[in-house]
């Protein structure tokens, strides 16, 4: 970057000091001096005040700019106050306590009969234990360090802004100019906010799947893309294709996504489920029921058949009702009575 500052600077020199500088310099310095001052070597004299600044090296790479070569310059010196030696014990750690668990699992090949069998699973369970948990402080530093790595770069790129705003501003920079700077800002606070929101929405979809999914801990992770929004699961650190999911799990995906939507946001807006049940066992239904539906919102309607809820799920439903409805079809009339505290041949009064 040095040599190609001393390039760019060549460059501009080139471009200033021409050689009808030079023989406006010479002319104005024989009118001040009455000195009558040859002509004929201002190309050579131009010349060889070019090649005073001339560089060793011509070549041009980057281009960068002050800003970027200041960023560089402190990612760098970030980079080399990161130590490793704290990962490479956790590895290490990690990598012995498998070996141990390996050798014990030797042992319980040859003495599965033995009495000290049940020792040896106890103890199988306590490093497996270990090393979960020592794989969760590693992806934790991993956030940390992914956190503090975009801070900086957040408030880099703010002490930009205003640097560049300050500069501006003596240089009296038109409107124009300011009002791009300004859109720029907001644009780059919307990005920071779009990544916060979807976290959020991350974390909260994935408690709702834990509470939902029959099959606990299958998807222990899920990860939103901030700029596609495409959608990737994860059991642990392996990514799941979301075509193995079936029918009924997949609707179950997209409500706690929905849910986690509208928890985040904080807004509060009428829900509207058609024949949401449809689709699922009798586990599913339940789960969504009691500990789905009563967290939607403070407005929640629910269009059902009789067979999508049971006698005994709507027992378990009724606590959250405020109302229930039957729709009935009157042939003769050709119209919808509507029978309020009704659901089919279900009365409230008779589940109290």
């Amino acid at each position: 970057m040095n040599s190609e500052q001393n390039v760019e600077t060549y460059e501009q020199i080139q471009k200033v000091i021409t050689q009808e500088t030079i023989l406006e310099i010479l002319a104005q310095l024989s009118s001040e001096s009455n000195i009558n001052i040859g002509y004929d070597n201002s190309s050579k004299l131009h010349e060889k005040l070019i090649s005073k600044f001339k560089p060793d090296n011509k070549q041009i790479i980057h281009r960068a700019s002050f800003a970027q070569k200041t960023e560089l310059q402190s990612l760098r010196l970030l980079l080399e106050k990161i130590s490793i030696q704290t990962y490479i014990n956790m590895y290490e750690e990690n990598a012995a306590l498998l070996e141990r668990i390996q050798e014990l699992k030797r042992q319980l090949d040859t003495n599965d009969n033995s009495s000290e069998f049940k020792i040896l699973l106890q103890e199988i369970e306590y490093l497996s234990q270990k090393i979960e948990h020592t794989r969760a402080i590693i992806e934790k530093k991993q956030m940390e360090e992914l956190l503090k790595t975009e801070q900086l770069k957040m408030t880099r790129d703010a002490l930009e802004i205003e640097n560049n705003k300050l500069s501006q501003f003596r240089k009296s920079a038109t409107s124009l100019i300011l009002a791009d700077k300004i859109l720029s800002v907001s644009k780059r606070f919307q990005e920071i906010q779009m990544r916060k929101k979807l976290d959020q929405v991350q974390n909260e979809a994935i408690k709702m799947i834990q509470n939902l999914f029959r099959k606990k801990k299958y998807i222990t992770r899920l990860y939103i893309s901030h700029e596609t929004f495409d959608l990737q699961l994860f059991h642990h650190h392996e990514l799941l294709s979301k075509e193995r999911l079936s029918a009924g799990e997949k609707e179950m995906l997209m409500l706690s996504i929905i849910w986690a939507m509208f928890k985040t946001t904080g807004w509060k807006l009428p829900l509207v489920f058609d024949t949401l049940l449809g689709r699922l066992d009798q586990d599913h239904k339940r789960e969504l029921l009691t500990s789905y539906l009563p967290r939607c919102g403070d407005q929640v309607i629910v269009l059902a058949t009789d067979s999508e809820i049971s006698t005994s799920q709507f027992k378990d439903l009724k606590r959250f009702l405020s109302r229930s409805y039957t729709l009935e079809f009157n042939v003769s009339s050709e119209s919808i009575n509507i029978n309020q505290d009704h659901y089919f041949d279900i009365y409230e009064l008779e589940l109290v």
